[in-house]
């Protein structure tokens, strides 16, 4: 499998041949400087006119340099999932296995479960309405439906759920100074918090919703990372970050700032169709003919613009090199291409159509007597 690209890896190794190259350039310089009396007699170039020019040259090139390696320091990637529903009933349907499917029909299920306001607006504006036929026959997009909004939001939720575990698996080390660590809880990020329904419920006081009301150790709730009972989820939402960072909402997405980066997540949904590979929903799940599923592409875009402090510094990288871990372990949970691989379906299904074939011709051939 090929290996993705290290977002700060390259940026890292950016810096130091951008400090190699400015060594380098400084004694090039020094070089030059030993010529410049015999250029400047030459060209009859005054003292203050020769100190000018050297000066505006040196400051172009600077420019120059760091306008072409910052550049580098902007990333971006695309990871592209799938989602599949049911025609019949207009529900997510599972894929075992694929952790984003796994994940996002456990959060429909259990926001259904507990807010009937949010199945409501799912089946009154279901993806299959998103696109109409007018009247010249032209087929054209609805405006945003609740059923994709409600998905992006679900994705996105997956995202920062995701980022919330492996910042604190991350963290976890005895190298890490805790203290140079701060911690975003609930309370800390309203803007967040209330323009996603899934995050807004799920880590929403087990004290204030009635199907945790009469749940053991409901007084100790603090201590709780999370919780299932009768159909409702309880998730407590923290991210531990650099100090200094800081958790915005934009009009993309979510950008969570810090010293050396700023980190983009962002959802990209508009209910596009996708497709199953051959034989995927007869053999993987058990559905022959496939007639009552609807498969949908969805993208999630994750961009790291890196800062000029951190392309200054030298030391404290190990509060960030966090990013890379993450964007690989998103892309595994996430990129329905990576889980085909990951389960092998190429070879799987060759073995299946063989063995097809074979039982077949055992079936046909004549019975020996």
């Amino acid at each position: 499998m090929e290996k993705r690209k290290s977002f700060l890896s390259d940026y890292l190794s950016n810096r130091a041949n951008f400090i190699e190259i400015i060594i380098v350039g400084l004694i090039i310089s020094f070089g030059i400087n030993l010529l410049s009396n015999k250029i400047s007699g030459v060209l009859n170039l005054s003292d203050v006119n020769t100190v000018l020019l050297g000066f505006f040259l040196c400051i172009l090139s600077t420019i120059y340099l760091l306008y072409k390696f910052l550049n580098v320091g902007l990333r971006y990637e695309e990871y592209t999932g799938l989602i599949l529903s049911s025609k019949d009933n207009n529900t997510i349907i599972d894929i075992p296995r694929y952790e984003y499917l796994n994940d996002l029909y456990r959060y429909f299920n259990s926001a259904f479960t507990e807010n009937n306001a949010l199945k409501i607006l799912w089946d009154k504006e279901s993806l299959a309405d998103r696109f109409t036929v007018d009247d010249e026959r032209k087929v054209r997009a609805k405006k945003e439906l609740h059923s994709i909004k409600l998905i992006k939001e679900a994705t996105e939720y997956f995202m920062l759920s995701t980022l919330s575990t492996h910042l604190t698996d991350y963290f976890n080390k005895e190298t890490i100074e805790k203290s140079n660590l701060i911690e975003f809880n609930r309370k800390d990020i309203p803007s967040v918090l209330l323009s996603n329904r899934f995050l807004e419920l799920f880590s929403r006081p087990m004290s204030e919703r009635p199907a945790f009301v009469n749940s053991i150790g409901i007084t100790n709730q603090s201590t709780i990372v999370a919780s299932y009972t009768r159909g409702a989820r309880f998730d407590r939402f923290d991210l531990v970050l650099p100090k200094e960072s800081l958790i915005n909402r934009i009009k993309d997405g979510i950008t969570i700032e810090t010293s050396r980066f700023s980190l983009t997540l962002s959802v990209l949904f508009d209910a596009y169709n996708s497709v199953l590979p051959v034989d995927f929903a007869s053999y993987y799940l058990g559905r022959d003919g496939k007639m009552d599923l609807t498969e949908y592409e969805i993208k999630i875009g994750i961009s790291v613009n890196f800062k000029m402090k951190g392309f200054l510094s030298s030391s404290g990288w190990e509060y960030y090199q966090w990013v890379d871990s993450f964007l690989e372990k998103l892309n595994e949970q996430f990129s329905f291409d990576e889980f085909i691989k990951r389960i092998g379906w190429e070879n799987a299904v060759t073995v299946l159509k063989c063995n097809d074939v074979k039982l077949k011709n055992q079936i046909g051939s004549p019975t020996e007597i």
